[in-house]
């Protein structure tokens, strides 16, 4: 009886061993992940992020896109409203609308994945379309994490 049940724990214990040499660690399951620096506070799908370093990872780049940005000081959980499929040439990159003091997240592009993520920002306000004062956009630089 005993080497019964020493036999199974044996049997037990090289089961759990095998599933465990041939899981995939959480970083390799991930679509795509990088990290970017934002030098200022931005705007992005309801989230506001201060300015500082980040990290994302998204599961999946099939829609809906579930993207977790994280920060020394904040963390959100941002959806995408749209996706295209763009050139590998240009590389990966946030774009950021200046509107103001206020700056908004309107892309992000992925040359790894070939994929343009789109968000919602606001519509300017009405004087600032009859001044014709147009939003200026800059484009940060995104360091994505190779598998």
């Amino acid at each position: 009886m005993k080497t019964n049940r020493i036999r199974l724990l044996a049997m037990a214990a090289v089961g759990l061993a095998a599933v465990c040499a041939s899981a995939k660690p959480v970083s390799a399951q991930n679509a795509w992940q990088g990290s970017f620096t934002l030098p200022n506070e931005v705007h992005w799908q309801g989230a506001v992020l201060p300015a500082g370093e980040y990290t994302f990872s998204m599961e999946s780049a099939a829609s809906p896109n579930k993207m977790v940005v994280r920060g020394k000081d904040a963390a959100a959980i941002i959806v995408t409203i749209a996706t295209s499929t763009g050139s590998k040439s240009q590389p990966s990159q946030l774009t950021i609308e200046r509107r103001g003091d206020a700056y908004f997240v309107s892309e992000m592009y992925s040359a790894d994945l070939g994929v343009q993520f789109r968000y919602s920002i606001p519509a300017p306000p009405k004087d600032e379309l009859l001044a014709q004062n147009r939003a200026s956009t800059e484009h940060i630089l995104i360091a994505e994490l190779r598998k």
